[in-house]
């Protein structure tokens, strides 16, 4: 597939200490840039809000669109452009729209930051102004193909773009707007190549989202068997349940995911063959260990088989702890 690019971010220091990454929005003026990031790093409730939708990129992109808009006819305003200084001129009358003129003049960016933030209304503008410029519309589309997040870029199965948030030490297991890893969104979308890329890159296979669904959970329920068998080499846990108690295997079933249900039955055989195994093992090892321990001590043969010793030889193995008598005849090992 296409590559898509990362948006470029910058670190901003808010006033109350804080800090924040922002995307800046692509073909913005320096001058521009550098009086929004002044003003957000001055308002910190304005930096909160921008941090609660900061994890969900259509939101951010929609943010993003309005504010390349509304760049758009500023700059023309700044160069004198009279078709859109009459247009604008309307605007500034129509009673839907006045206030908000009269507020930006007033309050300056400090108002425009505001109304920025709500698509609904610069929407309503750029069709007042006469539609969407053609001249935006490689800003707008490039804005649209941007991966925003480390998550998008996985569910993408962008490889260059993650490894782009992975060179900026993006946190592997966080959780995005909806609660889901990116681990989950590339398991999720079959991207195979980036789910080994994450997990190479130390992703935690055991992280899970808002409902306790592992990336186990994802392959299962999604039918992605190769992702199955190869979370399950690296030591995915088969038995790990989400919070309403499904294991992989129950989401499977529950999404009639055949070839995935087969691999997961088939593990859980393994794990109760090997626990058995381990058990007779156990088991063995224990049964040899005291017949050693009374040839030590001078056991007869009869008496390592039997609770206590059931025969008249002189050995000394009275009260050892096994589990059954063969019915052998004395035979003294000395």
């Amino acid at each position: 597939m296409a590559e898509t690019a990362t948006a470029p971010t910058e670190t901003l220091k808010i006033s109350d200490g804080t800090t924040m990454q922002i995307a800046r929005l692509p073909d913005i003026d320096d001058n521009t840039w550098a009086e929004v990031k002044a003003y957000v790093e001055g308002n910190p409730e304005t930096a909160k809000a921008l941090q609660s939708f900061a994890k969900n990129p259509e939101a951010m992109r929609g943010w993003l669109q309005t504010q390349a808009i509304a760049e758009h006819y500023n700059t023309k305003l700044s160069n004198g452009d009279a078709p859109v200084a009459d247009r604008v001129k309307s605007l500034e009358k129509d009673p839907e729209l006045a206030s908000v003129f009269e507020d930006i003049k007033k309050n300056g960016m400090e108002a425009a930051m505001k109304y920025y933030q709500d698509e609904e209304l610069m929407l309503k503008i750029s069709q007042k102004m006469g539609g969407l410029p053609s001249e935006l519309q490689p800003v707008l589309k490039k804005i649209d193909e941007t991966a925003l997040t480390l998550h998008e870029a996985a569910k993408n199965g962008d490889l260059k773009a993650v490894q782009d948030f992975l060179d900026k030490k993006k946190p592997l297991d966080s959780q995005d707007h909806k609660g889901i890893t990116a681990l989950g969104y590339a398991i999720g979308a079959n991207r195979i190549a980036v789910v080994k890329l994450l997990l190479d890159s130390r992703a935690n296979p055991y992280a899970v989202d808002s409902s306790g669904n592992s990336g186990l959970h994802y392959a299962a329920g999604y039918g992605r068997k190769e992702l199955l068998e190869y979370l399950l080499k690296v030591g995915a846990n088969v038995s790990q349940p989400n919070s309403q108690g499904q294991t992989p295997l129950a989401v499977a079933t529950q999404n009639r995911q055949e070839s995935c249900i087969q691999i997961l039955q088939a593990r859980y055989v393994l794990m109760h063959t090997r626990a058995r195994g381990t058990w007779a093992y156990l088991s063995v090892r224990r049964m040899i260990n005291l017949r050693y321990a009374c040839i030590d001590v001078g056991v007869c043969a009869c008496c390592v088989h039997a609770s206590t010793c059931v025969c008249s030889c002189t050995c000394t193995c009275a009260g050892v702890d096994v589990q059954m008598h063969t019915g052998s005849t004395s035979n003294k090992i000395r």
